[in-house]
């Protein structure tokens, strides 16, 4: 399987969530890797699908958003509505994360992808009020958070974190914790 990570914007964290997803796949002794370059501006769209389709278990991490624009007339979500890849949302914790996020879940929901989940990243102190309101508002849950400060943690340290994230959320590409 493969699985799209998003963002409300540039730099929300997705690199070091997919670093951490890696980790975490290592430590289970099930690895996935990251589709490099899977939107490079020198292969076309078919080539790029093909690409993407080498690999059976992949993260495809978007550039920015998935209102992003990756050619004229062609965003993020456009690109995992063609190719029916479901996302996952990186949201930075910031002051108006829960806007931010909202935005983006009603555009997942406009092209019919499906939005398994949202890891926010970089918090500093957990506000569950925002979580469960987000989650109230959108029916998207929020699978865990990544510290401020996770993303320079040794691998080992990344793959404890992962572990406590709600990952049954993500069928048939990271199984239930349950299980492992």
């Amino acid at each position: 399987m493969r699985l799209l990570i998003s963002s409300t914007s540039s730099g929300a964290g997705k690199t070091a969530i997919a670093q951490a997803l890696q980790a975490y796949q290592a430590w289970r002794r099930q690895p996935v890797w990251p589709c490099q370059d899977w939107l490079s501006p020198e292969q076309s769209l078919a080539e790029r699908w093909q690409s993407v389709q080498q690999s059976d278990a992949c993260f495809l991490e978007a550039p920015g958003c998935l209102g992003t624009l990756v050619a004229p007339e062609l965003t993020v979500a456009d690109l995992a509505q063609a190719w029916r890849l479901p996302v996952l949302l990186v949201v930075s914790a910031q002051m108006d994360w829960p806007g931010q996020a909202i935005a983006m879940a009603a555009l997942a929901q406009q092209r019919q992808l499906p939005l398994l989940g949202v890891i926010l990243n970089q918090v500093t102190t957990a506000d569950r009020v925002a979580q469960e309101s987000f989650q109230l508002l959108t029916g998207i849950p929020v699978l865990g958070t990544f510290p401020a400060g996770a993303a320079q943690a040794a691998i080992a340290e990344q793959a404890a974190i992962v572990r406590n994230w709600e990952l049954e959320h993500l069928p048939g590409f990271l199984p239930a914790i349950a299980t492992v």
